[in-house]
């Protein structure tokens, strides 16, 4: 598994990180609800 570091500076560094998370979490087979707890907890 890849491990990924994001740089946030601005508001909406948020919004990009937490739509690549919920890409990674569908990916690798999660539903949607826990895609929802993972973006939560990351940010």
């Amino acid at each position: 598994m890849e491990r990924k570091t994001f740089r946030i500076q601005f508001e909406w560094d948020i919004l990009d990180m937490r739509s690549e998370v919920r890409e990674f979490a569908k990916k690798i087979g999660f539903n949607e609800l826990d895609q929802s707890r993972i973006v939560q907890s990351v940010s």
